[in-house]
């Protein structure tokens, strides 16, 4: 069995692989690809949701952060973003 700690590291070590290659092709306007979200911001928002509950430090990647800002006030965000869904 694998500990604890070692499994956060384990899965902090991919969502900052993850983040740093998706950072590198995001535009600087508008969602990653497109002007209207799409695939790739359905899986970066919880990405970024557990990258969060684990502490990890965002402040490296704004473009990431610019279109997590983007998505969670699109409608088709709020309904289904944790924080924002309803109980």
């Amino acid at each position: 069995m694998v500990e604890p700690n070692r499994k956060w590291q384990t899965r902090a070590k991919w969502i900052e692989l993850g983040l740093t290659a998706i950072g590198g092709l995001i535009g600087d306007e508008d969602y990653c690809f497109t002007s209207e979200p799409g695939l790739a911001e359905i899986y970066l928002v919880p990405q970024l949701y557990v990258a969060r509950r684990f502490q990890m430090a965002l402040g490296e990647y704004p473009k990431i952060l610019r279109v997590e800002k983007l998505a969670i006030q699109h409608d088709a965000f709020r309904g289904a973003h944790r924080p924002m869904a309803p109980e």
